[in-house]
């Protein structure tokens, strides 16, 4: 704590500033998603897929869940992919987009586990 606040004895505007500090902001998740959208072109999905998360922690009404989404995916984690998508339909439902992707994940994550099974025999 600043010394020339505490000699004030201005303990409302302390924190005030204290909140500022640690509340995120939109601007500061759109600096946070920048750097993750280049980590995804690099191909460093689990680096892009943390930064995008603490940029949509900072910015919860964004448009990272499809990033997320989409990054999700590429890394074959199909269940995760569909958490993001959940998130991108709360915040837009009016997207006839996201239905179809919803079932474009879903047969993946069918395909992917029934390639884990064994083949019955008739």
């Amino acid at each position: 704590m600043p010394a020339a606040l505490r000699a004030a004895r201005r303990a409302d505007l302390i924190e005030t500033i204290f909140a500022a500090r640690s509340r995120p902001s939109a601007a500061f998740s759109r600096r946070l998603a920048h750097p993750g959208l280049a980590q995804e072109a690099e191909g460093r999905l689990e680096q892009a897929r943390a930064t995008l998360e603490s940029a949509f922690v900072a910015d919860s009404k964004s448009r990272y869940p499809r990033d997320l989404t989409r990054i999700a995916e590429t890394a074959k984690d199909y269940q995760g992919a569909l958490g993001y998508l959940a998130h991108a339909r709360e915040l837009q439902p009016a997207d006839a987009s996201l239905p179809y992707e919803f079932g474009s994940i879903c047969l993946k994550l069918v395909s992917m586990q029934s390639r884990g099974r064994p083949l019955r025999r008739q």
